[in-house]
């Protein structure tokens, strides 16, 4: 099936009203949440606000996808950390509970030394972190959710294909229900220039792609990321790796996401958005996956 296509929240609005009437307006009834009701991530959302937050998405015909939130980005160095990181996922339960998200998303953690690398996920304690990951998971799946990692764009312990399949191999054999986002652009912001052939080795655990522009700074590939810009813009092979995406059968949805780099002059955040909604909505599907509630 063609994955289905989502769009980060804080692109549709400053409001949920504003998100879901955009959304709406596009015929896209997964909503990618990012933000809760007046602009706070979701991780701040109250109960009292995601029961609210509730019947705002069943009075518009729209379901939580995703609960994006940007919890575990803390160095893995700091097991501590790492753990709280936990607890704070273990206090939102009663939230997911009353929004009932298919998939939570967590950021995967950070090394600091690994600022520019793409390496193998050797050198961090891999005890303690895959220990907290399963820990997160089963949080999630005492409100019906699993639990998605997406790949950071600075010093982080995905990035790469290599590091990818490392980490979620092995995560793989204790807990079924934590998967993967590829961050296209932030996987290249960690030194790894993406293309259509580093698909198959993450597609087992890949459920969701987020794609953004970007360019080098003539525009020639590869090299690092200097300016923002539309996906038709873009400096990766945006095509082919999309064309990749689509014939991948575990990936069930591509979220748009906004660019990172330096904005052009005369360019703006909206308009860049437009115009990548109107490539890839002929692309991908809007409509409700099958069997989500």
């Amino acid at each position: 099936m063609t994955p289905i296509l989502t769009l980060q929240s804080d692109m549709c609005g400053t409001s949920l009203d504003d998100v879901l009437s955009f959304n709406a307006g596009l015929g896209i009834s997964a909503i990618d949440a990012k933000t809760g009701l007046a602009g706070e991530p979701v991780e701040a959302l109250t109960v009292e606000a995601a029961r609210e937050f509730r019947r705002k998405l069943v009075d518009h015909g729209a379901y939580l996808f995703a609960f994006s939130t940007s919890l575990l980005h803390v160095d893995v160095a700091a097991v501590d950390a790492l753990r709280g990181e936990a607890e704070r996922v273990r206090a939102l339960l009663p939230v997911l509970e009353a929004l009932t998200p298919r998939y939570v998303r967590v950021l995967a953690p950070t090394m600091g030394n690994r600022a520019g690398a793409s390496a193998s996920s050797e050198g961090f304690p891999v005890g303690p972190v895959s220990d907290v990951i399963v820990e997160i998971a089963r949080v999630c799946a005492e409100a019906g959710a699993e639990l998605l990692i997406e790949n950071g764009p600075e010093a982080s312990i995905v990035s790469s294909p290599a590091d990818a399949v490392s980490l979620f191999s092995g995560l793989a054999a204790r807990e079924p229900r934590v998967h993967a986002i590829w961050d296209v652009q932030n996987m290249w912001q960690c030194g790894w220039f993406p293309t259509a052939a580093d698909l198959p080795a993450m597609a087992p655990f890949t459920r969701y792609v987020h794609v953004k522009g970007g360019r080098t700074d003539d525009g020639a590939a590869p090299g690092p990321l200097m300016w923002a810009s539309a996906l038709e813009d873009a400096s990766w092979p945006v095509d082919d790796l999309l064309n990749a995406v689509t014939a991948t059968a575990t990936v069930e949805a591509v979220a748009l996401n906004p660019s990172h780099g330096r904005m052009p002059e005369g360019v703006t955040a909206a308009a860049l958005r437009d115009r990548d909604i109107a490539y890839l909505l002929p692309r991908l599907q809007t409509e409700r996956l099958s069997g989500v509630a």
